[in-house]
């Protein structure tokens, strides 16, 4: 089931299906620049000036989805096997974002579906990865104090269905 926050529900059922359909029929081993670009059009209603895919990260296929007028989005597709973690950060960004950890807002979301994706708030900067080399040890210490505090929060907030208590070992997972 699709949980678009920015469209109307009868289209975005319509819309997971044709998405899940090309997935299955084009692209059964990686999704490819086009499904990306077809699901951030349909989100945000406007055709993307073009599609780029991020080389950093482990594990999903990330792209981000440049427009001529409007701000740049992220789209985050798994495969089958991603379901679990895709729900996961819905569920996670519903608990922290309002309790300032800083994540991208979640546009639009098909967690559930059989091609399981994510469209992002498109975060200002450049990927840590590529720029942690030349940064200064002050700006070193403003990240780690930045990252302590968001762990902080994560770990007073992110409860379990297996934990009545913060539980910081295990990742939160929604309930079913």
């Amino acid at each position: 089931m699709c949980r678009h926050r920015s469209l109307r529900l009868s289209r975005a059922g319509v819309f997971c299906n044709v998405i899940e359909a090309r997935y299955v029929r084009t692209c059964m081993t990686a999704p490819t620049e086009q499904l990306a670009a077809d699901i951030a059009a349909d989100v945000t209603g406007h055709t993307p000036s073009g599609i780029r895919r991020f080389t950093t990260g482990t594990s999903h296929y990330v792209f981000e989805a440049l427009f001529a007028n409007r701000l740049p989005v992220v789209v985050r597709i798994g495969d089958q096997s991603a379901r679990t973690e895709m729900e996961g950060a819905v569920y996670l960004s519903g608990l922290l974002r309002p309790q300032g950890v800083p994540l991208p807002e979640i546009l639009a979301e098909n967690a559930h579906g059989e091609v399981p994706w994510l469209v992002l708030q498109r975060l200002p900067g450049t990927d840590l990865g590529t720029v942690i080399a030349n940064l200064t040890t002050a700006q070193l210490e403003r990240i780690a104090i930045s990252v302590s505090r968001a762990q902080t929060i994560t770990a007073r907030t992110a409860y379990t269905k297996f934990c009545q208590k913060p539980c910081p070992q295990r990742a939160p997972i929604p309930p079913r």
